[in-house]
């Protein structure tokens, strides 16, 4: 995104995305937490940003970085539209998964150390 700014308006460009977008540690952070963390089980959803006064958006996709907050997922109210978002989720990841595979001539079936694998 950031290539085809003008030299001229860099800096400012760069001011306006680290208030308004995550790097990548904070955009893992929800991630990381609900893998870490216990929460209850009502907990469905984190996110990484501050919703205020529960507005979801454009909070829920931008704004100031609170690190986790457990929020209520806004899903479709059409019967099955969240299963079938999954379905096509898991068939996508399973198509570029094997692309990357078959480019890369597979997975090793080398048992070794991490270094030996590399």
């Amino acid at each position: 995104i950031w290539r085809k700014v003008p030299e001229a308006i860099k800096p400012l460009y760069d001011i306006f995305m680290r208030l308004i977008y995550l790097e990548p540690s904070q955009g893992c952070m929800p991630s990381v937490a609900a893998a870490c963390e216990n929460f209850p089980k009502d907990v469905e959803y984190l996110q990484p940003y501050l919703l205020p006064y529960g507005i979801a958006l454009p909070f829920e996709v931008l704004g100031p970085f609170v690190g986790y907050a457990p929020m209520v997922p806004r899903l479709s109210s059409e019967k099955g539209a969240a299963d079938a978002a999954a379905r096509r989720l898991v068939q996508i990841s399973e198509t570029a998964i094997k692309a990357v595979l078959d480019r890369e001539g597979g997975v090793s079936d080398k048992k070794g150390s991490d270094d030996e694998l590399k």
